[in-house]
């Protein structure tokens, strides 16, 4: 299978348009990479794709390749005849040419030396103190069962500190001056990876985790590029060969090509945490300054930006829409090649390239702690916790905000993503979340407006009485409650006390959602049950649709209300036959607790 080509350099930005020809090709001052992708309908059958590649391949004496060997819909050729027929057969969804990817770094020529005059040898690695990573590394430095795929530019492999770095495939062909290619990738690797605690060099974000390279870069002329359809197949193979879990791309390409984004696409569906460089055109003058890159600008990739050690926005980062959040990347000190001339290992360099593996190795971190975290709940947790800079809420420069390893755990762990702080109701929640009464509808979702079951209030009840239920498992009291529910020991506990009540023919409904005055009933028996006194902290004011109230619930209802535990609405209406909402009850449950 022919090996493929993509771009690595210290930032370069590429212009590559599609154009509609029959086939998608690249624009003349691009020149293109000479491979055309060939997509088949997915309608296609096995023998009838092979029998269309077979017929092409024999009419103009040329080859299609598969992109991957884990996917057969997608070909690539040389043969420029082979593609313009593939593009007129009706077996085929579109063929298009394949563009250059680069890097988004900008070496300079600073090595061991400190970013400021006179600072002390700690300030070398300063992301760490813009990120707050004290105390991360107490939790986890990783898990080898997450695995990190870097595709880049290859990563020097007999570095003193590289030891956790592990080379994957390489999809270069022909590749010159290798080593001197491999700067870019042993870099963004090496502030993942770098050996932790071996009293040399620099540590690593995430060096216990299972990380490789997947080399896609070589030199060429002047430029150290790639082509966009290695991209693809790195993509692809990193979900079905090396199983990653998050992929570092620190590149970017302005060719927006359809197989590159069915790539991401193919890649998130698998749950794949996707982080990419936005760009280093922020200082560009023209049509180039902040110009829309991929893959970054995709929805299912978060893209990085760069600030530097005031956490100020650098001056090269591209300000657009793809920037989701941003990171150190300015004066970033990783591993590097020897240099020629003094032999150093160690290098300060620019670029969000340099910011872009923070992102990741915070991903990879989360992914220790918790394996189960999917990328669209990474996402909102890196939003929630990032330090808001610059314009108030988003902006094209920080994006959401500059990453915090220790905001993002502690988000991670207290708090709910959609319950917002301030929130009328958000103590509440987070007091009774605290104190073990009351659960999410997952880890990081709270669902404030969702309706609560009569089966989940009876829980809830049981659970700020803090008594011992697991007495009332094994039985059951209604016919509709089965023995082995999670709601059962807790309507048997209902039941026992005299707080819950059934309806006609033994049934008690525990998945209808509960009724305002239903659950006023409850609470009023449980006061009654346990000899509880309220403390009346208003004067009765009967509600405007009183007559609308159950004459059973009227009593309950009027002495929560007093008590400050049930209020009604700004009309002045208690709606007593509405659903109660999630947020509401927690509010709720939380004033009784408060009362007696």
């Amino acid at each position: 299978m022919k090996k493929f080509k993509l771009l690595l350099c210290f930032l370069t930005t590429l212009i590559i348009l599609s154009v509609p020809l029959g086939v998608l090709g690249a624009s003349d001052n691009q020149k293109g990479s000479g491979i055309w992708v060939v997509k088949f309908k997915d309608t296609v059958s096995t023998s009838a794709l092979s029998a269309e590649v077979k017929t092409v391949e024999s009419k103009n004496n040329g080859e299609l390749e598969p992109l991957t060997t884990t996917n057969s819909d997608y070909y690539t050729t040389k043969n420029p005849q082979i593609a313009e027929d593939m593009a007129n057969s009706d077996a085929v969804e579109y063929v298009e040419e394949s563009g250059y990817s680069y890097a988004s770094l900008i070496p300079n020529d600073t090595f061991f030396a400190p970013t400021v005059t006179n600072a002390a040898p700690s300030t070398y690695q300063y992301a760490y103190d813009v990120l707050e990573t004290s105390g991360i590394w107490d939790k986890t430095k990783g898990s080898k069962d997450v695995n990190i795929v870097v595709i880049d530019s290859g990563f020097t492999y007999d570095h003193e500190d590289g030891a956790n770095i592990k080379p994957g495939k390489d999809y270069v062909t022909n590749g010159i001056n290798d080593y001197d290619c491999s700067v870019h990738g042993t870099a963004c690797a090496g502030i993942i990876g770098a050996t932790f605690n071996n009293s040399m060099g620099i540590a690593g974000a995430a060096p216990d985790c299972n990380i490789t390279m997947l080399r896609c870069f070589k030199i060429v002329g002047n430029d150290v590029r790639g082509e966009n359809d290695a991209i693809a197949a790195a993509i692809r193979d990193a979900v079905d060969i090396y199983h990653a879990k998050v992929i570092s791309m620190s590149f970017g390409t302005q060719q927006n090509n359809k197989f590159l984004e069915e790539a991401v696409k193919y890649a998130y569906s698998k749950g794949v945490i996707m982080v990419a460089a936005t760009g280093n055109t922020g200082d560009k003058i023209g049509l180039e300054r902040n110009a829309v890159e991929y893959p970054a600008s995709y929805n299912q990739v978060i893209g990085v930006g760069s600030v530097d050690r005031e956490k100020n926005i650098s001056s090269f980062s591209t300000q657009n829409k793809s920037t989701y959040v941003s990171a150190p990347g300015s004066s970033i000190l990783s591993l590097s090649n020897p240099d020629k001339n003094n032999g150093n290992l160690y290098k300060s360099m620019n670029g969000t390239s340099l910011a872009t593996p923070y992102v990741s190795s915070l991903a990879a971190l989360a992914l220790s702690i918790d394996p189960t975290m999917t990328s669209a709940e990474f996402r909102g947790i890196l939003r929630s916790s990032s330090e808001d800079r610059g314009t108030k809420g988003y902006d094209y420069g920080y994006g959401y905000g500059v990453i915090n390893y220790n905001n993002f755990f502690k988000v991670m762990s207290e708090k709910f993503l959609d319950v917002p702080d301030g929130e009328w109701y958000a103590l509440s929640v987070y007091s009774l979340k605290d104190q073990g009464i009351i659960d999410g509808k997952s880890k990081y979702l709270f669902d404030p407006n969702g309706k609560v079951t009569r089966g989940e209030f009876v829980k809830i009840l049981a659970k700020a009485s803090q008594e011992d239920t697991a007495s009332y498992k094994g039985t059951t009291s209604f016919i509709d409650v089965p023995v082995n529910e999670w709601y059962t020991e807790y309507v048997n506990w209902g039941v026992k006390n005299e707080i819950v009540k059934g309806f006609g023919n033994n049934l008690f409904k525990p998945e209808d959602p509960i009724q305002r005055e239903e659950m006023a009933a409850m609470i009023s028996r449980y006061v009654k049950s346990k000899n509880i006194t309220l403390t009346k902290v208003t004067e009765k004011v009967v509600f405007k649709d009183d007559k609308n109230i159950s004459d059973w619930a009227r009593d309950d209802i009027y002495l929560l209300n007093e008590s400050g535990v049930i209020t009604g609405d700004t009309e002045g209406t208690f709606r007593p036959q509405d659903s109660t909402i999630r947020a509401e009850t927690a509010a709720m449950i939380d004033r009784f607790l408060k009362n007696n």
